[in-house]
C-alpha cells in the first residue's frame, strides 16, 4: 500500500491528482474547489470518524470501504498519536510519501480558506506545534518500520523521478501536466 500523507496544505492533492491522471483508484473522487483540495480515503475517513469526536471532514461516503492501493490521508501527519493508532489498529504496513511543506505557509494557507475556520482542534495549530507534531510523527514510522519518502513542497514539480525509484509507478507526466506555479502560495498578499 501507498500512503500520501503531510499536513493539510502541503501538496498532497496535487501528488494524488497525479496519480489518479495516470489511472490509478484512490477510493475517492471528493474534491473541495474552495480549497483546490480532496481525494481523501474514504476508509480512512471512516476510521478517523469513528475514532475522533467531532471529526470534521464531511462528503465521503459514511460506510466501512477498503483501501486502496494508494491512499490520500492528509490528517495524520498533525496528529502523531492517531497516526500511532491508525498503524497498529489496522496494522498497516506502506510506502509513506510524505509531503512537507513550511509550517507558517501551511498555518498561513489554511487560515486563508474560510473551510479550514471549521477544523477539529486537533488540527487547529501553529506553526511551531505543527512542526513538533510533524516530527514526532516521522519518528513513529521510523519505530514502526514504515517506509518513507519525503518531499519538499518546494520542489512537487520536480519529485518525479523520486516517487518513481520509491513505488515503481512513473507519474512524470501528470506532474509536468498538472504543475501549476500560479497556485502555490496564491494566499500571499501581492
Amino acid at each position: 500500500m501507498i500512503i500520501i500523507a503531510g499536513t493539510q496544505r502541503s501538496g498532497t492533492t496535487f501528488l494524488s491528482k497525479c496519480f489518479i491522471d495516470a489511472g490509478y483508484d484512490l477510493g475517492s473522487n471528493l474534491f473541495h474547489e474552495d480549497i483546490n483540495g480532496g481525494y481523501e480515503s474514504d476508509a480512512a475517513l471512516w476510521w478517523a470518524n469513528n475514532k475522533i469526536d467531532n471529526f470534521p471532514f464531511t462528503g465521503y461516503t459514511p460506510v466501512p470501504s477498503k483501501f486502496t492501493e494508494i491512499n490520500k490521508i492528509s490528517f495524520l501527519m498533525p496528529v502523531p498519536g492517531i497516526l500511532a493508532s491508525f498503524i497498529n489498529e489496522l496494522n498497516i504496513v506502506a510506502k509513506w510519501i510524505i509531503l512537507k511543506r513550511d509550517f507558517e505557509d501551511v498555518v498561513n494557507s489554511k487560515q486563508s480558506k474560510p473551510r479550514f475556520k471549521k477544523d477539529h482542534p486537533l488540527l487547529r495549530q501553529s506553526a511551531e506545534e505543527l512542526e513538533g507534531y510533524f516530527n514526532d510523527s516521522l519518528h513513529i514510522l521510523e519505530v514502526l518500520n514504515q517506509e518513507v519518502l519525503i518531499i519538499d513542497f518546494d520542489y512537487l514539480n520536480e519529485c518525479g523521478e523520486d516517487v518513481f525509484n520509491f513505488t515503481g509507478i512513473d507519474i512524470r507526466k501528470q506532474i509536468n501536466k498538472n504543475y501549476d506555479k500560479s497556485k502555490i502560495n496564491s494566499w500571499k498578499k501581492d
